[in-house]
């Protein structure tokens, strides 16, 4: 009979483990730090130094324009174990998480990923890059385009 108690037991904790409490994130936790334009264009225009836009394109995409003072991310370089928080990020009250477009499975991926580690103030704008273009935001990069202002020399 104790060997069947510590089975049972051993299992119960195996499944309250593999249950994930305390530890799950999910797509509603998503929605309820999802923020639009003008909620995106107030933190970062108004709270320099204190927001920091995270694009989750490609470096590629990054390079040719992004959110001016956004830095270039990738999912692989963000830890997903609980509360290991990445100080260089830690430094900011806000992070505004974006990827291409509204469907982008990127930029929520990585939504979750920084509020399992623990960062505050995670916001994730919904309409990504796409609508930031559409809306004739400001942006920085190399494209060169109508909206974009170069952030390196263009040669002639």
């Amino acid at each position: 009979m104790t060997r069947k108690f510590l089975c049972i037991m051993t299992l119960s904790a195996i499944a309250a483990a593999g249950s994930g409490c305390g530890d799950t994130v999910s797509e509603k936790n998503v929605e309820e730090v999802t923020i639009n334009l003008p909620q995106t264009r107030a933190i970062l225009q108004d709270k320099p130094g204190e927001a920091l836009a995270i694009d989750t394109r490609t470096p590629e995409e990054f390079a040719a324009a992004h959110i001016p003072g956004a830095r270039n991310l990738d999912l692989s370089s963000v830890s997903a174990v609980p509360d290991s928080i990445d100080p260089e990020l830690a430094a900011y009250n806000t992070l505004v998480v974006y990827g291409a477009d509204p469907g982008s499975g990127s930029a929520r991926a990585m939504t979750k990923r920084l509020i399992r580690a623990g960062h505050k103030g995670v916001k994730y704008f919904g309409g990504g890059f796409a609508e930031w273009l559409a809306a004739g935001m400001r942006t920085e990069g190399s494209g060169g385009g109508p909206r974009s202002r170069p952030t390196a020399p263009v040669s002639r």
